[in-house]
Formats: structure tokens, C-alpha cells, sequence
């Protein structure tokens, strides 16, 4: 089940840059990598909870409740068809609890083993992007802007691509444990990171890097479906712990 998100990704992007990632990485693993079971995939979450980014026009959101019926009632759907195991494969970073709520739930519900796979998570391609970028550069910087020069490249104004410094990479010497994704992360939205709306140096995008970061998602999803085919499903007990 793809998810993805409609929402501002800096002035240089446009607002479908999650789902299109998204779908591009699952066509990435579907026709590069061979994979030992059938797969079938669901029609594609554009709209996900990017509450985040609602000072900035053009960004849809469904609250977390609306979103979590939503997941949880396509999950019920799937059972019902009489299929067991489903992945969750997220592109945006503010709907992972979101996901990890919906998989227990089906998993309490209809004994289903739901896995919650965000691609951003699953390791990129040494020495590809820098250790810093990998940190603040989050949204809209170097990764996810040569992730869509890779796709389209129309869809990339270059003429307003720039080093956008994230506050916690500003302020990082004096912020070494609050950031904003890490361990003792603070509520924000993209505005107190940065007035344009984005983070990481999108002047370091290229093509070519982007059809890397492409190849190396499919890889690892095609991985990661092959070791949720071959989970047992008897190790989804229906008592409880042995006294």
C-alpha cells in the first residue's frame, strides 16, 4: 500500500513529489529486481497528514484520526480478500506513527502481519549524499531533489534551487541532543526550519545521484517484500504469554 503526500516541498518542487517518489521506487523494484512471490500493489495514498506544512498554499492534509479509519479500513479490506500480510511503503516522515498505530491494529484485528517500511529508512547508497545532508536535509534538499531531476526534471525549477540550511544545522553546536527528527525531537513546522519550506542543499541535486537513490530503493524494497513473503505467520500467536 503506497503512501504517499500532497504538500509544499520548497519553491522549487512541486506538491506530488512523496507519491511520485514513491511509485517510482515501487516501479524501480518491480521491474529491475526479481522478487519470489506475487505482489500486488494498491492504488497509491496521494493525500497524507502534512499538517506540518499548511502555512504553505497548495498542501492538502487529513488529520491523523481521518488518516488512521482510512489505512485501517483499506487493511480490513485486504483481509477480507483473504491476504495476511501487507507493507505499508511510506514516502513522507510526518505520517510514520500514523503507520505503526495501523499495523498493530490490523495486526489486533484480523491477525494480519502488517509491516510499516518508510524507503527514506531502509539506507541509501554509501558515500552518495553527505553525512550532513543525510541529517538536516530532509525535505526538498539534495535527496529528494535529485530523486525528481531523475523522474522529470520539468518539474524542477532550477532557477530557484538553493542551500536551504535547516535551523537545527544552524543551530546545531548549541543543539547537539534537540533536533527536530531525532531522538529529543521538538514539534515544528517546516516554516521554523525554514522560511521557503525546505531543508537540505538542493544545489547538489543531480540526475544522476537521483537514479541511484531510485535503484538502490527498489533494491532494498524488493529485500524487504522477500522477507515479509517467507515470515511465518505462526509467530502471530492468538493466546497469551505462557505463565
Amino acid at each position: 500500500m503506497p503512501v504517499g503526500a500532497v504538500e509544499q516541498h520548497g519553491p522549487h518542487l512541486p506538491l506530488g513529489v512523496d507519491g511520485l517518489i514513491n511509485i517510482e521506487i515501487i516501479n524501480a523494484c518491480r521491474q529491475n529486481h526479481s522478487i519470489s512471490t506475487d505482489v500486488l500493489v494498491l492504488p497509491c495514498f496521494w493525500v497524507g497528514r502534512s499538517e506540518e506544512h499548511t502555512a504553505f498554499p497548495g498542501s492538502l492534509t487529513l488529520s491523523a484520526a481521518t488518516l488512521q479509519k482510512m489505512w485501517f479500513e483499506v487493511g480490513q479490506s485486504v483481509a477480507r480478500a483473504g491476504l495476511r500480510k501487507l507493507i505499508i511503503f511510506n514516502s513522507h516522515g510526518g505520517q510514520i506513527q500514523v503507520m505503526q498505530i495501523v499495523a498493530r491494529e490490523l495486526r489486533i484485528a484480523f491477525g494480519m502481519f502488517v509491516v510499516g517500511a518508510s524507503w527514506f529508512q531502509l539506507g541509501m547508497p554509501e558515500n552518495l549524499v553527505s553525512d550532513n545532508e543525510r541529517q538536516h536535509g530532509f525535505h526538498a534538499g539534495d535527496v529528494e531533489t535529485s530523486m525528481m531531476l531523475a523522474i522529470d526534471k520539468q518539474l524542477v525549477d532550477l532557477a530557484k534551487v538553493q542551500n536551504f540550511q535547516s535551523l537545527t544545522q544552524i543551530e546545531q553546536a548549541a543543539m547537539p541532543i534537540l533536533t527536530s527528527l531525532g531522538a529529543a525531537g521538538f514539534g515544528w513546522q517546516a516554516q521554523d526550519l525554514n522560511p521557503h519550506g525546505a531543508c537540505g542543499d538542493a544545489g547538489a541535486a543531480t540526475a544522476e545521484k537521483g537514479q541511484h537513490l531510485i535503484v538502490h530503493a527498489g533494491a532494498r524494497l524488493a529485500a524487504l517484500i522477500d522477507e515479509a513473503a517467507h515470515f511465518p505467520l505462526s509467530h502471530l500467536r492468538s493466546e497469551g504469554a505462557v505463565e
